[in-house]
């Protein structure tokens, strides 16, 4: 219940915020892809575990831990002083506080994931990436960013470009060398994104999922940053970059599964943007695709068809409220 409700004397403006938390709300929320890759609950479980271990991590659940307590508190002055207003404000605020840091937590814990993707799914071709790797088991990021430094990577992409160009007899070792610097920038983009103390950490993470882009213009790279963008509100430029990925990839057999994952996300992107008409088209196509593949794998495409029919009806709904 609101605060333009219809008035309830017996019951405060706290009571009715809590209570309505308990009643069933539409679900509006737009699930998107948090990786191309397929998941198990072996890699859930070791996400979650490499997660706890991070300093980061126990800091933040530690701020929501006291914001917790700091709401029971207020609640027994509430119970104690049914009349006093301020408590009852306190615990608003408070409680907003609380749903912030969830928020930060989740997405704290949808980086781990996704930087878990890139180490678990790109093969390990360097003694950084093996180094670094290790660390983000541990749960250390903050090392392991630290491992892929800046101006070693900068020199040795430099060296592999100037390699690049002495003749043919070169090109498929500095090709090979590009790919890994352009792996280790990603890597160092998703590190950075993790790094929430760095008051520049949004500035060094676009620059670093440029640098691997400059390096290597391929679909996972530009994926992975047009999400990051998506999920801080570039819309204009997460929109380029999706669109880039297109190019990379047709619908065939073989793409079908990261086609449809790219039209999905975009397709929350235009929804976003109030552009109906393409982000109607884009989910249209991205459900075509995953009702065919859900016939001969249900298990693993059931889940994404539900994810599009969700965001499909968010969207009629939507627009509905526009008419």
């Amino acid at each position: 219940m609101g605060i333009g409700a219809k008035k309830q004397p017996p019951l405060s403006q706290q009571e009715k915020a809590v209570g309505d938390r308990g009643k069933k709300t539409k679900n509006t929320m737009k699930t998107e892809q948090i990786h191309h890759g397929t998941g198990d609950n072996v890699a859930r479980d070791k996400i979650t575990y490499i997660t706890y271990q991070s300093l980061d991590y126990q800091k933040l659940q530690a701020d929501l831990d006291k914001l917790n307590a700091d709401f029971e508190k207020n609640q027994q002055k509430i119970a104690q002083y049914p009349d006093d207003e301020d408590f009852k404000i306190m615990a608003l605020d408070i409680d907003a506080l609380r749903q912030e840091k969830i928020q930060e937590i989740e997405a704290f814990k949808a980086q781990v994931a996704q930087l878990y993707d890139t180490f678990y799914n790109k093969p390990i071709n360097t003694q950084r990436q093996r180094l670094a790797k290790d660390l983000f088991d541990q749960g250390d990021f903050r090392a392991a960013n630290a491992v892929l430094k800046e101006e070693d990577m900068k020199a040795e992409l430099h060296d592999y470009l100037r390699m690049e160009q002495k003749g043919r007899e070169q090109i498929q070792k500095a090709q090979e060398g590009i790919q890994n610097i352009s792996q280790e920038y990603l890597m160092k983009a998703q590190l950075t994104a993790l790094d929430w103390d760095n008051p520049d950490r949004f500035a060094l993470t676009c620059a670093y999922y440029e640098q691997a882009i400059s390096a290597s213009a391929n679909f996972d790279n530009c994926f992975e940053y047009a999400h990051f963008l998506q999920n801080h509100n570039q819309m204009l430029s997460a929109q380029r970059y999706y669109e880039q990925c297109l190019t990379f990839i047709d619908d065939s057999e073989e793409n079908e599964g990261i086609f449809s994952n790219t039209l999905n996300n975009l397709a929350n992107l235009y929804s976003d943007k109030n552009e109906f008409e393409s982000a109607e088209k884009a989910y249209l196509r991205a459900l075509e695709i995953r009702e065919r593949l859900a016939q001969t794998n249900p298990q693993t495409y059931e889940p994404d068809v539900s994810m599009t029919l969700n965001n499909l009806a968010n969207l009629y709904s939507d627009k509905n409220e526009f008419e």
